[in-house]
């Protein structure tokens, strides 16, 4: 091809030929190039551009340069399209421009992990703009890694995490190669974690056991583990570091149904145990025990002796860490030969089935052994595949008929006490001496006493627990997912793999706070409609308050290297700590008061009690109070018949003139409570709170009121004091404050 043809082609060309190609003069020039294979012909023209098109196309490609040119000239139909594009150097470098600058600018290099910058638009996915950076251990990591991806659940539950064993067998032609997988192993130092415990409640919703055995529960004195409709009953193992801090481990814990009757059973050995009898039907009982005995720490025989001698019917579940063949352990250890030597010497029963509940081990610990005597109602034992921990739960199963799925109650006829009380000749008598006033308040309360229990009648209501609450199966599968990948990093004891394990243990926090936030929420909306006498709406607001109530069964009190736990020794040991604080440091003796001593002239208003005042301080007691030694309630003063109201006007007046308050109006019963957030088997843990007779809160309120407005009518307070008055609080001094701060700037 030569020049001339190329030029007609063309009729605003301004070629000029030399010897070394061809050039033009025109200073908005596009350069072109002859179409055949081998030319070597350039000619230049002013116009539009070609190549804008390749810039547009770029700026949402990822295809490379020279794939883009071969497609835009397969693309073109005619040879002027194709003559009038540039130079494929040309093309690439404007492809290349177009691609820088449509391309993201990433940050140069790093010199160190902490500076790497993950851009936005690379923290998601690009269509479903899902989250692709699942986790980034951070720039204070030395060993910072970051975790990209997505489905990374479901992969999880493809991979086994597991240890994988090749062994070899046989010789030359007849070798074989056999793969052995071995479960990795979980630690249950997480007992304590909210996961563990969502899937205790689920396994418990599903097999709905009556009584739960738990060993290694790594509780300590501080922490408050709690079941719906279960009590619990624990024995924690806590040890001093060489820090002196205290660290928890081992332990074992029973939860029994609240319908049972029966009581705890605490008895102090190296091992750690505890128990709870059951009261059956036929006026026996059964004791269940569970133990744990580290694999440090010796079996205590004189403990498996103490409780067959003392219990006679009795269930023993629990880790023993005893191994002997006959129970499927190999090899054996001393604790398998003295535990087997145990039960054969005693005619004991092992009720454990052939399936091993310790796999990862191949080992059967959790044991369950009884007397002969309970081994007559034995059905079954099995072990179920739940992943709660490397040992797989077991079921006992004994046929007994215990006392509870019924629970009586009594309550009172009122009609009937009130139409015993008024049968009773109880007109008021002159009381003008101490003597004659204390008989008559003791013969008050006797007499309503025993008409309470004659008019009392019993009746019975089904006991029966009512289930937990489903859990979301989303969060069952992320629990899961979690201890797989718990058990991976045990067997590799990696860095990346605990990195991971933290970045689940996240993750599964972050979706458990969002579920009790929306539990939290549909409770809220309940109660937008809050009614007080809706039992259901007080039941969400303890649950909201996290209300805990311990029972003083489950106090144990350590004094020196013993732990106290009996109500006896318990009650002597808080009465002697309390006197002890309350005691007089002055050693001042205590006198009753002079018989002759002169008393002053008291103000007119405390002469007596006005009928109104007696009726109104009654009707302001609550009902709900509790009530002193005398077992008394506000409800049941409050349902006296006229004549004995009338009787108890008599006697308030009495006390009032002859300044003498009945010596069984005086004495209380202390409840100890426990503190919060503190150690509960220290005395310093719990505070005191007195229960006196509500009769006697009664004359107290009566009092306090003529006290209140004999001080307010006769300006006795003055008037900056604003606590304990009526229609007064902190606002008061608040402003009272900043209006003194005012006026003297």
């Amino acid at each position: 091809m030569n020049i001339e043809i190329l030029s007609s082609n063309f009729n605003s060309l301004n070629l000029t030929c030399e010897s070394d190609g061809v050039s033009s003069s025109s200073t908005n020039r596009v350069i072109w190039r002859c179409i055949f294979k081998g030319c070597n012909v350039r000619c230049s023209t002013s116009g539009d551009k070609i190549g804008e098109n390749y810039r547009a196309k770029t700026t949402f490609s990822d295809e490379p340069t020279r794939k883009i040119i071969s497609e835009y000239v397969a693309e073109s139909k005619c040879d002027e399209a194709i003559v009038n594009s540039p130079s494929d150097d040309a093309d690439r470098q404007a492809i290349n421009r177009a691609k820088r600058k449509a391309k993201t600018q990433y940050p140069p290099e790093p010199e160190d992990l902490k500076f790497i910058e993950i851009p936005d638009e690379l923290k998601y996915t690009l269509n479903e703009k899902e989250l692709f950076l699942l986790f980034d251990s951070g720039a204070d990591d030395k060993d910072r890694f970051f975790i990209f991806g997505n489905d990374l659940y479901e992969y999880f539950d493809e991979v086994y995490v597991g240890k994988v064993t090749t062994l070899k067998s046989g010789r030359g032609r007849g070798v074989k190669y056999t793969t052995l997988k071995t479960d990795p192993s979980l630690n249950l130092l997480s007992k304590r974690t909210s996961s563990k415990k969502i899937q205790l409640e689920e396994i418990t919703n599903k097999i709905k056991p009556e009584i739960i055995s738990l060993n290694e529960t790594f509780f300590n004195s501080n922490f408050d583990f709690s079941l719906d409709n279960y009590d619990i009953y624990r024995k924690d193992r806590s040890v001093l570091n060489a820090n002196n801090k205290t660290k928890s481990g081992g332990g074992a814990a029973l939860c029994v149904k609240k319908n049972f009757i029966g009581k705890p059973i605490y008895i102090e050995s190296q091992n750690e145990v505890i128990g709870y009898r059951i009261d059956l039907n036929d006026n026996s009982s059964i004791a269940i025990f569970s133990i744990y005995a580290s694999p440090s720490v010796q079996l205590d025989l004189d403990l498996l002796s103490t409780i067959k001698n003392n219990y006679p019917n009795f269930l023993k579940v629990g880790d023993l860490n005893a191994r002997r063949h006959s129970w499927n352990c190999i090899p054996e250890n001393k604790k398998g030969k003295n535990l087997f030597n145990f039960i054969k010497e005693n005619n004991l029963k092992l009720l454990n089935s052939p399936k091993i509940p310790y796999p990862s081990g191949k080992s059967t610990l959790d044991l369950s052994i009884c007397s002969q005597s309970v081994y007559n109602f034995f059905i079954s034992h099995d072990v179920i595949n739940e992943q709660i921990s490397d040992h797989l739960p077991t079921i006992t199963s004994l046929s007994l008929s215990s006392q509870p799925r019924f629970k009586t109650f009594k309550s009172t006829n009122w009609t009937k006490f009130d139409k015993i009380l008024k049968n009773q000749s109880s007109k008021p008598s002159v009381l003008n001496e101490e003597l004659l006033l204390e008989s008559e308040a003791t013969q008050i309360i006797n007499e309503i006493t025993q008409a309470l229990e004659k008019s009392k009648f019993k009746f019975k209501i089904n006991s029966q627990s009512s289930s937990f609450n489903k859990i979301p199966s989303y969060l069952i599968k992320l629990i899961k997912q979690k201890r797989k990948i718990r058990r991976l990093y045990q067997k590799t004891n990696s860095s990346t793999h605990k990195k991971l394990f933290n970045f689940l243990e996240k993750a599964l926090r972050r979706e458990l706070t969002k579920y009790k936030d929306q539990n939290l929420t549909e409770n809220l909306k309940q109660l937008s409609d809050f009614k007080q006498n809706n039992s259901k709406h007080w039941k969400i607001l303890r649950e909201i308050g996290d209300e805990v109530t311990t029972a003083s069964s489950n106090i144990s009190i350590k004094v020196g290297d013993i732990m106290i736990n009996e109500e006896q020794e318990l009650a002597e040991l808080f009465s002697e700590n309390l006197s002890l604080i309350f005691a007089d440091k002055n050693n001042r003796p205590f006198t009753e008061r002079d018989q002759n001593e002169t008393i002053q002239q008291e103000p007119e208003l405390f002469s007596s009690i006005t009928k109104t005042e007696f009726i109104d301080a009654l009707s302001n007691l609550k009902n709900k109070a509790s009530p002193g030694e005398d077992r008394i309630n506000n409800k049941i003063l409050k349902h006296l018949p006229l004549n004995y109201l009338n009787r108890i006007f008599n006697l308030f007046n009495a006390s009032l003139r002859l300044g003498h308050v009945p010596s069984s109006w005086r004495s209380s019963t202390i409840i100890m409570i426990p503190k919060k957030d503190k150690p509960k088997t220290e005395l310093s843990s719990f505070r005191p709170i007195s229960l006196i007779n509500c009769i006697s809160k009664w004359l107290e309120k009566i009092i306090n009121t003529k006290l209140k407005n004999w001080i307010e009518k006769e300006n006795i307070l003055p008037e900056t004091q604003a606590g304990f008055r009526k229609n007064r609080n902190t606002q008061d001094q608040i402003l009272r404050l900043n209006q003194a701060i005012t006026q003297n700037f």
